[in-house]
């Protein structure tokens, strides 16, 4: 999936773990969508006859709102969300965990291009054009993509840190936007 992040300038001289909260939420949401796409994405329906998280869908920031001591959670209140989260679809994610299981036969040329005619049925039964240019929201900014069960590790090149004098490292101000 493409990301894109649109982080509140509320926040922006917060000391905040952006970078691990971003990239534990963006496994997480892949992992986890991914998993109901195997079961079926055409289940995704609401009552317009619309699919609310395909060819894409926002999330705000899972880490903001709860305190967690050990089983139980408490409110936090007025704080966060500090960012959210723009999970755009794109043909990598259609291919099949079985493609890549024996890597002894394993195409990536042959998984990619079966994952792309995945991706354009998906598109055609739900409507969306498969060629469709993705019309971000204001203020969102592409920070890279990921796509589940990668081998390679999350990286995340759009995602620009500043750092002070004192070594505190913040998110830099160019990814800042009022929410």
């Amino acid at each position: 999936m493409k990301i894109y992040i649109k982080a509140d300038s509320d926040f922006e001289n917060c000391i905040y773990p952006w970078r691990k909260n971003i990239e534990e939420q963006i496994k997480e949401t892949t992992s986890l969508i991914s998993a109901e796409y195997e079961t079926s994405i055409f289940e995704w329906f609401n009552t317009e006859g619309q699919c609310p998280y395909f060819p894409s869908f926002i999330q705000e920031d899972i880490h903001a709102r709860y305190i967690r001591n050990g089983a139980s959670h408490f409110y936090f209140g007025e704080t966060g969300p500090y960012y959210h989260l723009l999970f755009a679809w794109e043909p990598a994610d259609f291919i099949k965990s079985n493609d890549i299981l024996d890597e002894d036969d394993y195409d990536e040329a042959q998984a990619l291009a079966s994952a792309k005619e995945e991706y354009v049925a998906v598109c055609k039964k739900l409507g969306v054009q498969y060629d469709h240019d993705l019309k971000l929201p204001d203020g969102f900014v592409y920070i890279g993509s990921y796509v589940d069960g990668q081998d390679e590790p999350l990286s995340l090149p759009g995602l620009k840190f500043e750092e002070d004098d004192d070594g505190t490292s913040r998110l830099a101000h160019c990814m800042f936007s009022r929410l």
